[in-house]
């Protein structure tokens, strides 16, 4: 077993050896992040937000600075009402209204209190940006239960994009 778990690595090691210039010649030095840097670095592959959303006021308690590069609002500007009305592409809202019904059925009829902080929620709308173009984002509303996904039936064929 440790032979055949040794010889696969090889195989995938010489795939990345094999190609000149692809992996560096020696490490970069550690870079010390903030907690929002090391965020956005390390789940998101491209610029990105997030905010946590206070449920019972629908208030934001936290928007992260880089809302300001991605959305180009400033963090003590944002609000939920300004997010739907202005940046949620106005073509994504009966998708987006879909999927937080089913979400909050599903979490209300199926699963206790208790395991809610077990599911995330991710579903793609499009929203303006910066530079006043729609792209495509993964939403993922961050509350007081956590990120939680939504059951399966929200992707559908009206909507190919959903995750």
């Amino acid at each position: 077993m440790a032979k055949n778990l040794h010889s696969k690595f090889e195989e995938i090691k010489n795939v990345w050896t094999n190609h000149d210039n692809y992996l560096a010649p020696r490490s970069l030095p550690k870079v010390k992040l903030s907690s929002d840097e090391f965020l956005r670095n390390f789940f998101c592959a491209g610029p990105s937000y997030h905010y946590i959303l206070d449920s019972p006021t629908l208030t934001f308690d936290f928007v992260s600075p880089s809302v300001r590069e991605v959305l180009g609002i400033e963090p003590a500007e944002c609000t939920l009402t300004g997010m739907i009305d202005k940046i949620i592409h106005p073509d994504d809202i009966p998708f987006m209204m879909a999927c937080e019904d089913k979400v909050a059925s599903f979490l209300k009829n199926e699963i206790p209190p208790e395991k809610m902080t077990d599911y995330k929620i991710a579903y793609t709308i499009r929203e303006k940006v910066a530079d006043g173009d729609n792209l495509d984002s993964l939403g993922c509303a961050e509350n007081v239960y956590g990120c939680v996904r939504p059951p399966a039936a929200c992707a559908n064929q009206s909507n190919p994009k959903a995750v």
